[in-house]
């Protein structure tokens, strides 16, 4: 038996050097082959900073500082400074291996918007950034400080692929660039010595080695079916049934709701809601802030939809809702109570304080309802019976496709990641993404610099023409809305409406408590 508990391959590769091997999971190979040009599946996220601790008394960024304070945390996460090999003939998924040329200077990077500094000019670049794909021949992440923003702010716009997030290494994210207080103690970084580089025959070596000490390395999905249990092949070729069934089935209604038109052009918008008010809704009208907030979302959508002249009568949504947070103790962080959404066995992390579900879930939501409270009832309901489970094809697959994880102290930016790869691994036939997840309830700093505003900016997948990015941070809701340019060329009216949808749900809220129902 080798170290790892494997049998040991055949005599006749002995001879090659056979370190342990990094090897990209089944699950984020898939991710890099459906991603495209056309498609890039990073995701990302907008920080706006108070820019004067970052400035030198001439007013230029602290470049210099802000290179090293990244660059000193780089340990905590190592698979920022490890890059992806392929496999030669395709004879094995891609191995991770260190960059010997890693270049801080290329992953934290600097622009500047032109005077005056809009919101809407920040959005625009976010957009062309997010619409680029990252570059596979160096790590798969990226930093830029934008300078120029009005009130003397900066900008950060994060680019993250999501097959970096994988076990160990999704540690705490924000903590290379943020920390609990404005004034921390330097970061002792260990020195970094790359391992040496492994030459294509080296790596078909180790490709071949695990397919002959791990038959399922080579024909895992197949193998897996003629090797498992009748039962468990049985349960295997259910859920993609089920999978291929509704995601196949034609929508109700003339034609589906914000259908994407394609191409690679992008928009993207932000908008921060107050998080008390919403948590005393949620209270009141006995509902989730998940379930508020895609009522809010979906309320926006078919605003829009109205204000441009389509019907949508016995029309609906499909929404891809590919994340339940479940918190054990932490639940002032998001939410006061999200205990009926708790999965049979899901685990929980000691001392963490709090564990997450991670489900693909589709939903057909009504777009026809006037009423906020009875599209809030219609989205219970849908989120409510795909959890439920049971016979039918939307129950199979929030059965079979959950995705457990015990995060302890990842933080939200990770579970944006493992929402991402849930969602572009169930299916790209949603046009609407929701994703919310909480985040620190306290302010967070970066070199000295207090980060006022955290904004998630999540991918489109190839059918999905809006996604919503959600997180609450420091007594706020802040909100990314990332489109397809040819089917939402003009995001503010989809902002407003919102925004406005919130609104109408909190003041329905303390209606109802006025009233004394409950």
């Amino acid at each position: 038996m080798t170290e790892d508990g494997r049998g040991a391959g055949p005599h006749l590769l002995e001879w090659l050097p056979m370190p342990v091997t990094d090897r990209c999971s089944p699950a984020d190979a898939g991710l890099l082959h459906v991603e495209t040009f056309d498609t890039p599946v990073h995701t990302g996220s907008v920080a706006i900073l108070d820019g004067a601790p970052l400035r030198e008394p001439d007013g230029r960024l602290r470049s210099s500082e802000l290179w090293a304070h990244v660059e000193r945390r780089l340990h905590l996460v190592p698979r920022l400074r490890q890059k992806l090999a392929i496999v030669p003939l395709a004879q094995g998924r891609p191995e991770w291996i260190d960059d010997p040329d890693f270049d801080i200077a290329y992953h934290v990077r600097y622009a500047a918007l032109p005077a005056p500094g809009r919101p809407d000019q920040l959005h625009a670049l976010v957009a062309r950034v997010m619409a680029q794909p990252l570059d596979r021949s160096r790590p798969l992440w990226e930093l830029c400080f934008v300078e120029g923003l009005e009130g003397g702010r900066v900008a950060v716009i994060e680019r993250i692929h999501p097959a970096i997030v994988d076990g160990v290494h999704a540690l705490h994210r924000w903590s290379l660039l943020y920390d609990d207080a404005p004034v921390t103690a330097p970061v002792a970084a260990p020195s970094w010595i790359p391992m040496q580089v492994p030459t294509p025959m080296e790596l078909l070596g180790r490709a071949w080695r695990d397919r002959v000490s791990d038959p399922a390395e080579g024909l895992r999905v197949v193998g897996a079916a003629l090797r498992g249990s009748r039962r468990r092949a049985g349960r295997v070729l259910g859920v993609a049934r089920s999978v291929t069934s509704l995601a196949s089935r034609p929508v109700p209604g003339p034609r589906p709701a914000l259908r994407r038109l394609g191409g690679r052009t992008r928009k993207v918008a932000t908008a921060s809601i107050a998080l008390a008010p919403v948590q005393r809704a949620h209270r009141i009208l006995g509902a989730t802030v998940h379930e508020v907030v895609v009522t809010a979302v979906l309320g926006g959508v078919e605003r829009v939809l109205t204000v441009r002249g389509e019907a949508t009568a016995n029309r609906v949504l499909r929404t891809l809702l590919p994340v339940s947070v479940t918190m054990s103790e932490r639940s002032d962080r998001h939410e006061s109570s999200e205990g009926s959404e708790s999965s049979e066995g899901s685990e929980s992390s000691e001392g963490s304080g709090f564990s997450t579900s991670v489900h693909a879930l589709f939903a057909d939501l009504p777009l026809d309802l006037d009423d906020p409270l009875a599209r809030l009832r219609a989205v219970q309901q849908s989120t409510g019976r795909l959890r439920a489970g049971g016979s039918t094809a939307s129950g199979r697959i929030a059965a079979g496709a959950r995705e457990l994880l015990d995060v302890g102290e990842w933080g939200a930016p990770t579970l944006f990641d493992l929402a991402v790869r849930m969602a572009m691994r169930a299916s790209s036939s949603a046009p609407l993404l929701v994703v919310d997840v909480p985040g620190p309830q306290h302010p967070l700093w970066c070199h000295g610099a207090k980060l006022l505003h955290w904004y998630p900016i999540l991918p489109l997948a190839r059918e999905t023409a809006l996604s919503v990015g959600v997180l609450s941070y420091d007594g706020r809701l802040s909100i990314g809305f990332n489109a397809d340019a040819a089917t939402l060329p003009d995001l503010a009216p989809l902002v407003a409406g919102v925004e406005e949808e919130f609104a109408v749900l909190v003041r329905a809220a303390d209606g109802r408590k006025r009233g004394g129902r409950r």
